[in-house]
């Protein structure tokens, strides 16, 4: 018996050592393996080398039929950008000299895999808005609860196992992270939409090291879009001419760099009809959509992130394509406003009490 106790304690001692006592050392626990990840892949901190990236693209719509094409992408530390996006039926260039951005597009939105794309991507800034006071202060706020995590599709294991955690400011916000335990890569990331990321197939880039597969997988695991980096390369003087205005967007076009925003606000919400099919098999709970919302305040290329049914889906479409916005508003420095574009997660309710 008293041997049995003694292994006990000792078990006892371990899980106590292994997992932080009290919420602080479980928020610092939390915080230093994102600041991991973050030294690991943060290829566009101020410090860091400018660099061309290409990258073939998948993105899937119904029926997982999908288009694909190509992304190139130029980046220097004093934030200017060139990201041209060339898909079937889809077109985009994106230019930035650091102080002002520029937008030409085959359409008037970005479609939901496209965004969710470029999410994916910037994932080391997401980590970092987490330690932010943006995130109600990052260190402080956030609860770690050490989960079982996801295997990842048609990956095997990692050597040094999963490390996974949940992370939340509030109880309707919160994701969750899975780190590898050797590495301290982040493998993949769940979002509050319940939309996953995957990092796969790290690769050396100079000091650092970065994932060559992306992958974006709604909340019923189904894939949305897949990026493969084909080349990332350091590239020491970046051509002026690249992050020249677009020559075919107006000043109307032109939007300059906004670093104070207001989001978009709902100035009419239509309600949706209930489908009776729904109703007559008890069906209820949220749609959620994404949409662009531009300076007009009508919200386009309305996209199902999350529903209960197919038929609350088309019911919850109707009524959100009549909703109006009061369009996102950028503060200048010196006070003045001015109506932007912006996204925006749209919610419909169905609940089975309402007429």
């Amino acid at each position: 018996m008293r041997k049995i106790l003694a292994i006990i304690a000792i078990l006892a001692g371990i899980i106590a050592c292994a997992l932080p006592a009290s919420a602080g050392e479980r928020s610092a626990a939390l915080a230093a393996l994102f600041r991991k990840a973050i030294a690991n892949s943060e290829i566009q901190a101020k410090d860091a080398s400018a660099f061309r990236l290409q990258a073939a693209v998948r993105v899937y719509g119904a029926n997982q039929q999908y288009i694909q094409g190509m992304v190139v992408e130029f980046w220097t530390p004093q934030g200017m950008l060139r990201r041209e996006t060339l898909l079937e039926g889809y077109q985009q260039l994106e230019v930035s000299n650091g102080t002002s951005d520029w937008q030409q597009s085959s359409l008037d939105y970005v479609p939901y895999p496209v965004h969710e794309l470029w999410s994916a991507l910037q994932f080391a800034s997401r980590l970092q808005w987490w330690l932010s006071p943006a995130a109600g202060g990052g260190i402080i706020a956030p609860r770690l609860v050490q989960i079982k995590g996801k295997p990842l599709a048609g990956v095997a294991p990692p050597k040094g196992g999963l490390l996974c955690a949940q992370a939340s400011i509030s109880e309707s916000y919160q994701s969750e992270f899975c780190f590898e335990r050797s590495t301290g890569h982040l493998l993949s990331e769940t979002d509050p939409q319940g939309v996953r990321y995957e990092y796969l197939a790290y690769a050396p880039f100079g000091n650092q090291s970065f994932p060559r597969i992306l992958r974006v997988i709604n909340d019923q695991g189904v894939e949305l879009a897949e990026l493969h980096i084909l080349q990332l390369t350091v590239v020491e003087k970046p051509a002026p001419s690249l992050f020249l205005p677009i020559a075919n967007v107006t000043p109307e076009g032109a939007r300059a760099a906004c670093r104070n925003i207001l989001p978009a606000k709902v100035v009419k919400r239509v309600p949706p009809v209930y489908p009776p099919e729904a109703r007559r098999d008890g069906l209820s709970g949220t749609v959620v959509f994404y949409a662009n919302v531009g300076t007009d305040g009508v919200p386009r290329g309305l996209w199902p992130v999350k529903s209960p049914s197919t038929w609350l889906t088309t019911a919850a479409f109707q009524a959100a394509s009549q909703w109006r916005y009061q369009p996102a508003v950028c503060v200048e420095a010196g006070g003045s406003k001015r109506p932007i574009a912006s996204s925006v997660y749209l919610r419909v309710p169905f609940t089975l009490q309402q007429q």
